[in-house]
């Protein structure tokens, strides 16, 4: 089913906000820090995993969401 492509997206995902930077990868911009805490915060305030994702992504219009996307999808890419 869906959950067998969902959590390890997910995972995956989570995987890179937290360790891509502490392992060097390049890029990784300083802005996507907040993208994890801001979600949790807003998920637990609003109980709205719709809202939550809105305003953790907030700041990643266009080229900046697709920059995201490359780097974690090089990142996962090269995780041995």
């Amino acid at each position: 089913g869906k959950a067998d492509i969902y959590y390890p997206q997910g995972w995956s995902f989570i995987y890179f906000l937290r360790e891509a930077e502490k392992l060097g990868h390049q890029p990784f911009k300083p802005e996507w820090n907040h993208i994890l805490k801001d979600y949790l915060d807003t998920l637990v305030e609003t109980n709205d995993p719709d809202k939550a994702v809105e305003f953790a992504f907030r700041d990643l219009k266009g080229g900046a969401m697709a920059e995201l996307q490359t780097s974690y999808r090089d990142f996962i890419v090269a995780l041995k």
